[in-house]
């Protein structure tokens, strides 16, 4: 999976401007035109942001095994506002499981390590 402006091709912006998800056949975190296209999505509304945590900003691989292909856990969170108390989590484990985040006190989300996000676009 990563972000994509055409839903074709891989591209360093946030998911909430489109995102794919296609079979990487050489492991080269980029969709080459020949591997397949499984799934295109397309922008979403301009007050939301869809982004994940550092290893994760650029595209989040899965092996066939269905791990994690980085090898490290990890966050994708959308927010509404750029408010982190209007943002929803999920957490990414290195075994390929995907669960929602846990919440602070304050109504924040919790990171993979189990601190409250800080903010939006990181």
């Amino acid at each position: 999976m990563c972000p994509s402006t055409d839903g074709e091709q891989c591209s360093s912006t946030g998911y909430e401007n489109g995102w794919i998800i296609y079979v990487d056949d050489n492991q080269n975190n980029v969709r080459d035109n020949d591997e397949e296209l499984i799934w295109v999505s397309d922008s979403y509304a301009a007050n939301l942001t869809l982004r994940g945590s550092s290893g994760y900003n650029s595209n989040i691989p899965y092996l066939a095994s269905g791990r994690v292909g980085s090898g490290i856990g990890g966050n994708v969170r959308l927010c509404m506002d750029n408010d982190v108390k209007k943002a929803r989590m999920v957490n990414l484990i290195t075994s390929g499981r995907v669960r929602l985040a846990k919440y602070s006190e304050e109504g924040v989300p919790l990171n993979i390590s189990g601190d409250a996000i800080s903010d939006c676009n990181t």
